[in-house]
C-alpha cells in the first residue's frame, strides 16, 4: 500500500478523477493548513503517474470552510467538475462548483444552503441525465440541489 504525501495537513474528504486531462487520474483532496491565527482549507491536487501513485500535490483553489466534495458533470462540457460543500462562519453556508477545464478546476457557480453542509453526493435524482446534489446538512435534515443547466 502506497503511502500518503505527508505535506498534506488534515485530510478531510478526497476523490479522484482526471484534473488536468491527461488521461491519468488525479488525487483531490480537502485539506486544512494551519496558517497563522487561522486555518487554511485548501483544494489540492497531487498529478497522477498512471500507475497507481501520485506525484507532488499542488494548491488548486482555497474554500473557506470546505468540508467535503463529490464529482459530476454539472456543466454538460464532457468534463468532469467538481461539487465542494462549503460551511463557512457567520451562516454562509453554500454548495461551489468548480469547473473542469482540462487543465485545472476554476470556480463556476456557488449555491447558498440554509444550513451547515456536512457531506456530499452526487446522482440523477430526477432522470433527466444531469448530475443533481444531495447535501448532508450538520444540524439535522438534506439540502437539493436540482442541475437546471441547459443540456449540451
Amino acid at each position: 500500500m502506497a503511502q500518503m504525501d505527508s505535506s498534506f495537513g488534515t485530510r478531510l474528504d478526497l476523490t479522484v478523477f482526471d484534473v488536468d486531462g491527461d488521461g491519468k487520474p488525479d488525487l483531490v483532496v480537502l485539506d486544512s493548513q494551519t496558517g497563522g491565527p487561522t486555518i487554511q482549507y485548501e483544494v489540492r491536487m497531487s498529478p497522477g503517474t498512471g500507475g497507481g501513485s501520485f506525484t507532488n500535490n499542488g494548491t488548486l483553489t482555497t474554500v473557506p470552510g470546505a468540508t467535503a466534495i463529490a464529482t459530476g458533470d454539472f456543466d454538460g462540457d464532457g468534463r468532469v467538475d467538481a461539487a465542494i460543500a462549503d460551511q463557512v462562519m457567520a451562516g454562509k453556508n453554500a454548495v461551489h462548483i468548480l469547473s473542469g477545464d482540462g487543465t485545472q478546476l476554476v470556480y463556476s457557480a456557488t449555491m447558498s444552503l440554509m444550513g451547515g453542509p456536512a457531506a456530499i453526493a452526487v446522482g440523477d435524482l430526477d432522470g433527466d441525465g444531469k448530475p443533481d446534489i444531495v447535501v448532508g446538512l450538520g444540524g439535522g435534515g438534506v439540502g437539493v440541489l436540482m442541475n437546471t443547466t441547459p443540456s449540451h
